[in-house]
């Protein structure tokens, strides 16, 4: 694994990953495969880890990190994620679970259709066809419950 990442504090008892800037498979690749491996080594003080687009930020319990105040939380946290990220290998990819969503388009389930159709200067079945055809991949899960930011769209 390349070591092309950043590591900062997100105040007193969280750390980001920071893996680049941009949006892209690449990226999500490795916030996939370190999620993994932070799954599987979980430490004692660490609380929880969110993934995100570009990073993925550790929470964790600092009393407990320092071991009961003998050294400082965050320089053991951040020691113990590098030694992670260090040692992790290439794995292969994840198997992708395809979702089929139904969709409802226009009238009440979709009153925006028409102006959405009328501003990109396509009919209404033209928007369909092309949010139909296309396959999107869930980059994360955000902010409101379940809600899932996608890529791939058009």
């Amino acid at each position: 694994m390349s070591n092309d990442y950043r590591l900062y504090p997100l105040g007193d008892s969280g750390i980001v990953v920071s893996f680049g800037d941009e949006i892209n498979f690449g990226i999500h690749k490795r916030i996939q495969q370190f999620t993994q491996v932070l799954e599987q080594s979980l430490c004692k003080g660490m609380i929880e880890y969110v993934p995100a687009f570009t990073t993925v930020t550790i929470y964790y319990d600092p009393w407990i990190m320092s071991e009961k105040g003998r050294r400082n939380p965050y320089t053991a946290i951040s020691t113990y994620i590098e030694e992670l990220l260090s040692n992790q290998e290439e794995k292969s990819e994840a198997v992708a679970r395809q979702i089929d969503i139904p969709v409802c388009y226009g009238g009440k389930y979709g009153p925006d259709l028409e102006k959405v159709a009328a501003f990109h200067s396509l009919t209404p079945d033209e928007v369909i066809s092309i949010h139909t055809s296309g396959e999107y991949l869930v980059y994360m899960i955000g902010f409101a419950p379940g809600f899932p930011y996608l890529g791939g769209m058009s």
